[in-house]
């Protein structure tokens, strides 16, 4: 054990509470663009994303203690149950994310195969630990969520091998900033590893990257719609 001076601990907390902070504001400013930008050029993959982010916050918040501390503080069980909607929901939404980005390029039917797969073995999973404990759908969440990134793992770089450029590009914000978080929160929790040249908010990092690497790679498509849109005001005036 370590004894630490209570006023120097404090103002570590606080500290802490503070970039937790900044980081959460900064990752629902991304959460609301991405809603926008789907209303505004009617593409469901920005939707996709945004819940997916917001899936990837809400588990955060469970696993640094925040949601028990702020938002579900009398209903553990709730937050029990919320955690592992969220698991699941950041398992489908991941999924969907990847497979709309590659449907403009056309992936092979493999590929396309592999990525819905893992679709009802994460509701099956969600729903164990609502019929029965929670911990035994947590744990099929677990083993659902290694399958997921396996599988996106495996797409992307077939895809990519195959010539295919959307696939490259969304394997960027994936190897850099979904697996290395996904690996930050899992890991200590599953096995003994323990990394101490993280900080104590890696998580929250990681997610404010994932959530703008990810955007920024989106943010191609508004480009895309926008010619689409320039294309047919010109079409209609000739």
């Amino acid at each position: 054990f370590t004894r630490h001076d209570p006023t120097a601990y404090g103002r570590l907390l606080a500290s802490q509470r503070e970039m937790n902070l900044l980081l959460l504001g900064f990752v629902s400013a991304i959460v609301a663009y991405n809603l926008v930008v789907s209303a505004l050029i009617r593409d469901r993959v920005f939707l996709v994303n945004a819940l997916t982010i917001l899936s990837m916050a809400v588990i955060s918040a469970y696993l640094t203690g925040y949601g028990a501390l702020y938002v579900w503080p009398r209903h553990a069980a709730l937050g029990d149950q919320i955690m592992n909607l969220a698991i699941a929901a950041a398992n489908l939404c991941g999924l969907g994310l990847i497979g709309g980005y590659l449907a403009r390029s056309h992936p092979s039917p493999a590929s396309t195969k592999a990525l819905r797969a893992p679709v009802p073995l994460a509701i099956l999973a969600w729903l164990s630990g609502v019929v029965g404990p929670y911990h035994v759908g947590r744990h099929a969440l677990l083993l659902v969520s290694a399958l997921t990134l396996t599988t996106i793992s495996v797409v992307l770089l077939r895809e990519a091998l195959r010539g295919d450029r959307n696939a490259r590009v969304i394997g960027v914000p994936f190897l850099l900033a979904m697996l290395p978080g996904v690996a930050t929160a899992a890991l200590p929790r599953m096995t003994e590893f323990e990394a101490p040249w993280l900080p104590d908010n890696a998580l929250g990092i990681f997610l404010a990257l994932e959530a703008l690497l990810f955007s920024l790679v989106l943010a191609g498509r508004v480009r895309s719609a926008e010619s689409a849109r320039e294309a047919a005001d010109a079409g209609f005036d000739v």
